[in-house]
């Protein structure tokens, strides 16, 4: 690290403060991180900036976005949420190709019928498929070619994934930079698809959707219930701890538990279902538990934050959970890997996945 300067220092520290740097991958996370800084990355602030000498955590700057929460009324839960929160209902589209993967009758052909009669779903699936995450020598122009060649279960799972984006593409940024989140949320489902290849998976785009979704629930609660967002960030800014741990102080849940009921009223498989539910921590009984693309999603979004890209402004990188990192069956030398793709493919996907 003799390349670095004094800044990259401080924001690695900071980035990394809340990691056990005596984990080997956390070791190695930080090592790939300043290794790809010392060769031109981009410093990501995220919101980050040089504190003051008097502060001792950098309050976010979003909270100035929205009022401080209301002390009159019923305490807020989870169904409050994303009723307010003014969610529209799935197209029937993702239904159909639900029900679809289910049918061992339908075939290859009824799936591609089925994402060709939605325009703009298929203007967004060709953009993806024909974008370098798969790196196609051919250019894709239908539906149906694009089928034959990833097949019909990653057709099916991407176009999932672009539909459920697109309920929110629209939404106004109240206490939230969307830019911010979009960017955080593509670069989540890119480093969980490198680590899926990375480590031998046969489903990787399965897990770029868990990566694409994780923090839906964040947004729900922003659009919602702007307040209650914001006195999480401002707990999270005072007293330094992550962000999900200030949502259950100040509210009794988090926006794992939002993105949960989501996907249960989606009716989503539940192995994305578990991605968005148990992402910062692994359940009480992990046993019978669909975890592992929970630690999938888990692991990227630990890199991700700690290369600066974060769903709120000044936040640092989780905490890598052991039992996570474990269930993941990642190699350590994979992580300098996700790091150089995210680096170089975000910013086009990020622009790709627009509608």
């Amino acid at each position: 690290m003799t390349g670095l300067s004094d800044v990259q220092r401080r924001w690695l520290d900071h980035r990394f403060r809340a990691m056990d740097m005596g984990h080997p991958a956390a070791a190695a996370l930080r090592a790939a991180v300043a290794g790809h800084l010392e060769r031109g990355a981009p410093v990501v602030h995220g919101g980050w900036h040089e504190p003051e000498p008097s502060e001792i955590h950098g309050v976010p700057r979003l909270c100035n976005l929205v009022p401080e929460p209301c002390d009159s009324g019923p305490p807020p839960d989870i169904r409050q949420v994303v009723s307010t929160a003014c969610i529209p209902p799935l197209p029937s589209v993702f239904h159909t190709l639900q029900s679809q993967l289910e049918d061992p009758a339908a075939s290859p052909d009824d799936i591609a019928w089925t994402i060709s009669m939605d325009p703009r779903l298929t203007a967004s699936l060709l953009r993806l498929v024909n974008s370098p995450l798969f790196g196609l020598r051919v250019k894709v122009d239908t539906v149906s070619r694009a089928v034959a060649i990833l097949g019909a279960k990653h057709i099916s799972t991407l176009a999932a994934g672009t539909l459920l984006l697109g309920l929110f593409h629209e939404r106004p940024p109240r206490a939230i930079d969307i830019d911010e989140f979009w960017r955080h949320s593509v670069a989540c489902g890119l480093a969980a698809r490198t680590l899926a290849i990375c480590a031998g998976h046969t489903m990787p785009e399965r897990h770029f959707v868990g990566g694409l979704l994780h923090d839906i629930g964040w947004l729900a609660l922003c659009c919602g219930r702007p307040d209650l967002a914001c006195a999480a960030l401002r707990h999270s800014g005072r007293t330094g701890c992550a962000l999900h741990e200030a949502e259950q102080h100040c509210f009794g849940f988090d926006h794992a538990g939002v993105a949960y009921a989501l996907a249960q009223q989606w009716e989503l498989p539940a192995t994305i279902a578990s991605a968005m539910r148990w992402h910062h921590q692994p359940p009480a009984d992990a046993k019978g538990q669909p975890v592992f693309d929970a630690a999938v999603v888990h692991v990227a979004d630990v890199i991700v934050h700690a290369m600066g890209y974060s769903v709120a402004a000044d936040q640092f990188a989780p905490a890598l959970e052991p039992y996570f990192w474990n269930a993941a069956e990642v190699p350590v030398e994979s992580l300098d890997v996700v790091v150089r793709t995210v680096y170089a493919e975000l910013e086009l996907m990020v622009d790709l996945l627009q509608p």
